[in-house]
């Protein structure tokens, strides 16, 4: 935790004074959303450091958000977690018993693709809306006539043989 705001920790913390670098912000954000929701206890100040279900909970948050800040923006990651997308979702990382001790929580990677998805036609309709139109000239159609010729093309000639 650094007290003053850097390149690195430009999001301030929500549970005690200073900044943060996006991961925790996100970390923090889930966990206190998530407690209250379900109207638990709230998180003492640097939750974080204290052994206990908030730690795990936030470690595994973190490490998600870490992983995920790879493949998609900040912004995106941020804007969606406080979108309607994630109603229900609380948790981006979840308990796994492998190598790694965590995985993606299905839901909230869908829940992100989709926002991502939405953003992206958002931000293109916004390019399209202040590009001007421009108009391709067009020739007018003319439709062929049909006509029926009783000449007997080479490959008739052939086929008759």
């Amino acid at each position: 935790m650094t007290q003053k705001r850097t390149s690195k920790s430009r999001y301030k913390r929500i549970t005690c004074e200073g900044y943060c670098t996006f991961e925790d912000y996100i970390a923090e954000w889930l966990i206190v959303r998530w407690t209250d929701e379900f109207k638990m206890d709230k998180p003492p100040n640097e939750f974080w450091k204290i052994p206990g279900k908030y730690q795990e909970m936030y470690q595994r948050n973190m490490k998600a958000a870490k992983s995920l800040k790879k493949k998609y923006d900040p912004l995106v990651i941020c804007a969606a977690i406080k979108s309607e997308y994630f109603n229900k979702i609380y948790h981006i990382g979840l308990k796994c018993y492998g190598p790694r001790g965590w995985k993606y929580n299905p839901l909230a990677i869908e829940a992100i693709k989709r926002y991502d998805k939405e953003y992206k036609q958002l931000l293109k309709a916004a390019k399209q809306k202040d590009k001007p139109v421009e108009q391709k000239e067009t020739k007018p159609l003319h439709s062929r006539k049909q006509t029926y010729s009783n000449n007997k093309t080479s490959i008739n000639k052939l086929r008759d043989l």
